[in-house]
This record gives structure tokens, sequence and C-alpha cells, in this order.
């Protein structure tokens, strides 16, 4: 199913409210929005990891902004 230009996480970036969207990007980089807690969020780092998704800098970083809410 389409999205008209924004994607879906898969898996899930781990955190956020159902509404929640965004993508994981190469060595750990990820974006997302989270219209329900008016929330936009990117990261990218000057050292990439090994991992696609579930960076744990990614995933830290993550759960310290919802951590804040």
């Amino acid at each position: 199913m389409g999205r008209l230009g924004r994607c879906r996480p898969h898996p899930p970036l781990g955190a956020g409210h159902p509404r929640t969207f965004g993508h994981d990007g190469a060595g750990g980089s990820c974006g997302l929005a989270d219209p329900e807690a008016d929330l936009a969020l990117g990261y990218v780092m000057n050292r990439m990891g090994p991992r696609i998704s579930d960076d744990p800098r990614k995933t830290a970083l993550i759960e310290a902004v919802y951590g804040t809410l």
C-alpha cells in the first residue's frame, strides 16, 4: 500500500505511537516523525556502524528523546 511519500518502519523504529513513521539508514542513521508527540528526529553520525537497523546508538537516542517527553 502506498504511503504518499512517507515510509512506515518495518521493523518499527522501537518507539512512538502507532502513527509514527520513518526509516533506518545505512550504518545506523535514521529519521522519524511522531505526529502524536509533535516530534521529528533525524540522526546521522560521523562513523558508520555495522548494522542497517537496530543500531544501539540510534536506539539509545530514541529512548532518551522519548524519556524526556
